[in-house]
Formats: structure tokens, C-alpha cells, sequence
């Protein structure tokens, strides 16, 4: 039998409570803002100076994940893949060992910054032995850079 994911989540950050062993998941989000590529600067023009948005530059998130129905050791790949591209941005191989499968294990952990190439959808996917269990959908849209101050 195939384990089953409960749920996935991203989020700025995820804490867990060492009294209760309860999981706090703070700024859940699936919207990504990406900055606007800036104009390439005409022939002979100096280079714009890249403005960083309002709140600095993105942080690197966390993903949450409830799984059930595991039995033993079992070994998952969480992949980012670019829809538009088919192509996969980044792979995250973990274990996870439970000998209940009536248990749900929680799992959290850091993933890279989701520097996203483009505006579009993207797809955050659990696998196990090759088989999606689940995916979260990430839409990514593009914002106008800040205006940059005259010299």
C-alpha cells in the first residue's frame, strides 16, 4: 500500500512547540512575486542599478508535509518543475521512517529560495517510487520593479 499525503504546504517558516510537539506553520502562501526583468539599457547606456523591493530579498521558505500509511523506511523526492517548461528546478531526497501506519508523520524542513525563471505555474510535487502522492501549485507573477532614483 501506497503512503498518502495528508497535506503540503510552503510557508516563511515553520516552528515546531518542544512542550507539545505541535507544529506552528507561519505565512503559508502559493503566489510568488518575482521581480520584473529591468529593460536591457540601450547601446552605449550604463547598466540600471537593480532596486531591491521593499522587505529585501526573498528568504528561503519552508515545506510542511503530513504523510500517512507509511510502513517502515520510505524514501521520497520533493521536486519543483517548471509547468510551462516541463523542466524540474530542484530535487529534495529524504527518508522518512514510521512503524505505524495508523500514524501520521510530520515532516518540515528549509527548501532553496524559489528563484522561478519566469511569471507562470509551477508544481511543488511529492513522489514516492516515481509516483506523484500529491502536488501544490505555485503561481508566479511578475511585479513592477520600484522606480530608480535619478543620479
Amino acid at each position: 500500500m501506497k503512503p498518502i499525503l495528508q497535506s503540503l504546504l510552503l510557508a516563511d517558516h515553520v516552528y515546531s512547540d518542544q512542550a507539545t510537539g505541535k507544529k506552528i506553520i507561519a505565512g503559508v502562501f502559493n503566489r510568488v512575486q518575482r521581480m520584473k526583468p529591468q529593460p536591457k539599457p540601450a547601446e552605449g547606456e550604463a547598466p540600471r542599478p537593480v532596486p531591491i523591493p521593499a522587505g529585501g530579498l526573498a528568504s528561503t521558505p519552508f515545506v510542511y508535509m503530513a504523510v500517512t500509511e507509511l510502513r517502515g523506511k520510505s524514501d521520497f523526492i520533493l521536486e519543483l518543475t517548471d509547468l510551462a517548461e516541463n523542466i524540474g528546478l530542484f530535487k529534495i531526497g529524504f527518508t522518512v521512517d514510521c512503524k505505524d501506519p495508523l500514524q501520521t508523520v510530520e515532516v518540515h524542513f528549509p527548501i532553496p529560495a524559489l528563484a522561478l525563471p519566469h511569471a507562470g505555474v509551477y508544481s511543488l510535487g511529492l513522489l514516492w517510487k516515481d509516483e506523484l502522492l500529491g502536488a501544490l501549485r505555485i503561481l508566479a507573477a511578475d511585479m513592477e520593479p520600484p522606480p530608480v532614483p535619478p543620479q
